[in-house]
Formats: C-alpha cells, structure tokens, sequence
C-alpha cells in the first residue's frame, strides 16, 4: 500500500508499493495550472455557456485547493487577486459569488477540518485489497480527525444531486483503500461540486454496496 501527499509519503501500510492496473485514473494537473490554460471558449465544452461553466468550476477548484495555506484573515485579498489576475474578463459580481461560494465551503462544520492544518491535499493512493482488487487515484482533500477519517473529491463538471455510480465506485475504492490503516474510525467520503460549491456526503449503505459490487465484478472478469 502507497498512500502520499504533495510533501511526501505519509504511512506505509505494507512493505514496498504495488504497482498494477488502474481501476481509477485520476491523475489532475495543478489547479492553477488548469485556470491558466483555460480560455473563455473551451473546445471540449459543446457550447460557450458549458465552457464557461467548465472554467468557473476549475478556477474554484484552484481556490479551495490553494486557499487553505493562505492565513485566513488574507484569504478574501488572495482570491480576489487571483480571479482578476486569472479571470479578468469574469464580471466583478459573478466573482464575488464565487469567492463567496468558496467561503461557504471552507466553513462547512463538516468539511472545516479538511482544510484545517492538519489536513492533507491531492493525496495519491495506490493499493491492491484484499481480494486482489487493485485501486489507485488521489484523493483531493483528507483529514483524520478524533473521531473519523474524511475524504473529499471535487467535481468540475456539472453538479449532481446525488452522486452517480461513478462517482460512488471512485469514493468506495478509496474508502476501501485506507481502510486497514484507520480501523474502527469511520470514513466519510464527500463530493464538492465546484462549479456551484454544492457538497454531496456518500452514504454509509451506497458506498458498502457500490465496493460489493465493484468486488463481484473484478472476480468475475479472471483478473
């Protein structure tokens, strides 16, 4: 098992690192480099009102993932200069949403911690479980508090009431992963959905269910 975060690896569970085929690839490039190479018309996007979207949720991808590190009392300063700086074009109003939408996540009474001190950011995680199920990917925001584990995973695309099977088989590998390394502590797995800074918690019987079926389906394809 494999579990490392931007300053380096943080624990190792098992002797050495698995190497194997990726279930999950998750492999983002720095947020901010992100903000830099968008532009107003995202060819990926199928219309200007998607690509803009697409960049709003990317450039609040940047500012909950680098705000944290800044002291809060500079935080509203550091935003506000990094949206003009990467966002001129964006109308002072709409930036004033989003800066205020990253604030609202910051002070979530459930995610606070994971963007206290004490919480780490793009974790990479590379394990294979018990069954031979080989999981890797980064975890975006994760904390261990007194009482349980917390992992969080952002979203730029379009927000969702629910998370998808996807993104509840992304969260239950995870889950699973750390698991052995937190035993008796409960884990809870988020969504930040940062076009709109929607948060979505993962409940305790979809992810169980989402990993027993994830498992079903590794041991059935002979792997």
């Amino acid at each position: 098992f494999f579990f490392q975060a931007e300053d380096g690896i943080r624990d190792v569970a098992v002797t050495g690192v698995q190497t194997c085929a990726l279930p999950i690839s998750l492999r983002p490039s720095s947020a901010l480099a992100g903000a830099d190479a968008m532009t107003p018309r995202d060819p990926s996007a199928p219309n200007r009102r998607d690509a803009a979207h697409v960049r709003q949720g990317v450039l609040i991808h940047a500012l909950l993932q680098y705000l944290p590190a800044t002291a809060q009392a500079q935080r509203y300063d550091a935003a506000e200069s990094f949206l003009k700086l990467r966002a001129k074009d964006i109308d002072a109003a709409q930036r004033v949403q989003m800066i205020a939408a990253v604030f609202n996540v910051l002070a979530h009474p459930a995610l606070e911690p994971l963007f206290g001190a004490n919480a780490l950011a793009e974790v990479d995680v590379v394990a294979t479980l018990e069954d031979g199920l080989p999981v890797a990917g980064r975890i975006d925001r994760f904390v261990e508090t007194a009482e349980d584990v917390r992992i969080v995973d952002f979203k730029t695309g379009r927000p969702y009431e629910k998370p998808t099977p996807e993104h509840l088989r992304q969260l239950a590998l995870y889950r699973a992963a750390v698991a052995p390394m937190y035993a008796g502590k409960k884990i809870r797995c988020y969504l930040i959905f940062t076009r709109t800074a929607a948060i979505i918690e993962a409940n305790d019987a979809d992810l169980d269910a989402t990993l027993a079926l994830a498992r079903a389906r590794y041991r059935s394809s002979g792997a």
